[in-house]
């Protein structure tokens, strides 16, 4: 099904000057640095496209990816970038990257019937702003990287963050979705799948908005996506805890789970707070951080102050293993009281109140610019998995136990290890673990990096080291993660999505992609395939 026997720079040519007539030639983009930065995501390099195209309509979409793909080319969609998992990662010479950010329209936002349709390349924060005047938001409203993440990229890859803990993630927010096929083919999934029907309604019959979540643009290219809406509550307060140990906090998340009251919970290691609080400090840190936000002066300088008093001596940081933060919303203040006292009541007295800081300031400036370097002039490679509740503290002591085995090797590399979970609705725990070394940038870091961050970088000697023992790290924690019944959002090409499945569900999946991409020219590599 991949392509065998790539295309030649001749018929690239051809196909570029046909798709420049078809989308206009500044949307298609040839020059080295573009091309360099598109073939590149957090943690690794791919081969480098010879194009990187942007259509701006779903016609031209439609009629570029035909164009392309009629060639042997094969095309790499890619939304706002935030991969840390090969997703549009080319996988071989001659690829076209396929920018969707210029797919950015909102087409409909209907308040009386619930739902917003949304251009694919459009971003979580720009929907979320047009939104909150009408009052209303999407069930799921978005990564924390949502100034820049794109609704198609949450779609194709998963995302969790904003809503997750009582909604779920990405996938569970839509309604309907307008896919292209390789040949160039559009149509409809949800209600709007017949003839004049409206796309308030996803399940009709077989769940084929549901087969394109999660795909990374594998079985088709999202071209506009329709989410479902609700009302913006009124009032929002944040609650923090910290505990003596993981056990502790996770048999509290999960209860504060299963109430179902708060909207975003998550927590992270005192490992995680040991890279704020240690050299620069706390404070010195969050200035950092806020510099690079989006935030207006004025509420800026109120966050800033909230935080110096509300951290003063950070010697609440020391005292705990692990930090719980939720955020809790309601419509009056009734309703606020009583959902917190649900969620005191999960958190018993296993748990002990610490400022409140990190869920207001989280809620305050939601979409600031995501880190993708860490603070102490490191790279990075995140991963994740979501499992049961009930298999949570086992798979962290044998991740833990894994991290003591290779500490010599870690600390000659001078690598990092913070993690960082949450709750997913009623039923999932999302743990993320990221590794840090020393290393110089990239193009890709260069250009989503503050300079405040990457002056030091660029001092480092570059650490290809670094990056294998980084790389091999990966591969042997997702094995430790599969032993535990771990699942995965964002599958990219770094996921095992095919081991241990059954011969009929390889099967299908494999004859879904043939029907639709025969070829195998929509980002070949993706889920296996």
């Amino acid at each position: 099904m991949n392509v065998s026997t790539p295309v030649t720079s001749e018929v690239v040519s051809q196909a570029l000057e046909a798709t420049r007539a078809i989308i206009g030639a500044d949307a298609v983009v040839t020059d080295g640095e573009t091309c360099a930065y598109h073939s590149q995501d957090v943690f690794a390099t791919g081969p480098t496209v010879a194009a990187v195209i942007s259509p701006t309509t779903v016609d031209g979409l439609a009629k570029a990816i035909k164009t392309l793909t009629d060639a042997g080319i094969a095309v790499f969609p890619r939304g706002g970038g935030y991969s840390y998992t090969d997703a549009y990662l080319p996988t071989g010479p001659n690829g076209v990257s396929l920018d969707m950010t210029g797919l950015n329209e909102i087409t409909e936002i209907n308040v009386g019937d619930m739902f917003v349709t949304v251009q694919a390349g459009c971003t979580w924060e720009a929907l979320d702003n047009a939104l909150a005047p009408h009052g209303v938001r999407a069930e799921f409203w978005g990564p924390l990287s949502g100034f820049k993440a794109t609704i198609g990229g949450g779609m194709s890859q998963g995302a969790a963050s904003l809503g997750s803990s009582k909604d779920g993630i990405s996938a569970e927010a839509v309604l309907g979705m307008e896919i292209v096929t390789a040949d160039g083919t559009v149509f409809a999934t949800g209600s709007a799948a017949q003839k004049g029907k409206s796309p308030f309604f996803r399940n009709y019959g077989p769940d084929l908005t549901g087969l394109f979540c999660g795909d990374a643009g594998a079985l088709g290219i999202k071209a506009t996506v329709t989410l479902r809406l609700q009302r913006r509550a009124k009032l929002t307060q944040g609650l923090s805890f910290g505990f003596d140990s993981f056990e502790a906090a996770q048999k509290a998340m999960a209860g504060i789970a299963a109430s179902n009251r708060a909207t975003e919970v998550f927590g992270f290691t005192r490992r995680a707070m040991e890279g704020v609080v240690a050299s620069k400090g706390l404070w010195e840190d969050l200035k950092i951080m806020f510099a690079v936000g989006r935030a207006s002066g004025g509420l800026l300088s109120g966050l800033l102050q909230l935080v110096k008093m509300a951290i003063a001596g950070r010697s609440w940081a020391r005292k705990a293993e692990c930090f719980v933060h939720c955020a809790v919303e309601a419509d009056n203040r009734t309703e606020l009281k009583g959902h917190i006292q649900t969620i005191r009541d999960a958190v018993g007295g296993a748990g002990r109140d610490i400022p409140n800081t990190m869920p207001a300031v989280m809620r305050a400036t939601p979409f600031m610019p995501y880190p993708v370097v860490g603070m102490d002039a490191k790279r990075m490679l995140p991963l994740h998995t979501i499992v049961p509740f009930s298999k949570a503290v086992a798979f962290h002591t044998a991740l833990e136990d894994y991290f003591a085995k290779r500490k010599v090797e870690m600390d000659a590399m001078r690598m990092t290890t913070p993690s960082i979970f949450g709750t997913l609705s009623t039923n999932g725990f999302l743990y993320e673990p990221v590794l840090y070394w020393p290393d110089q940038p990239d193009v890709f870091h260069d250009r989503n990096t503050p300079e405040e961050l990457l002056a030091p970088m660029r001092k480092n000697a570059p650490n290809e080291k670094g990056r294998a023992f980084a790389k091999e790290m990966f591969e042997d924690m997702v094995t430790i993660m599969h032993e535990h019944g771990g699942v995965h959002l964002q599958i990219g090409k770094a996921y095992p999505y095919l081991r241990d499945r059954s011969d009929m569900t390889v099967s299908l999946v494999k004859q879904v992609k043939a029907h639709v991409d025969p070829h195998g020219l929509l980002n070949p590599g993706a889920l296996g395939l």
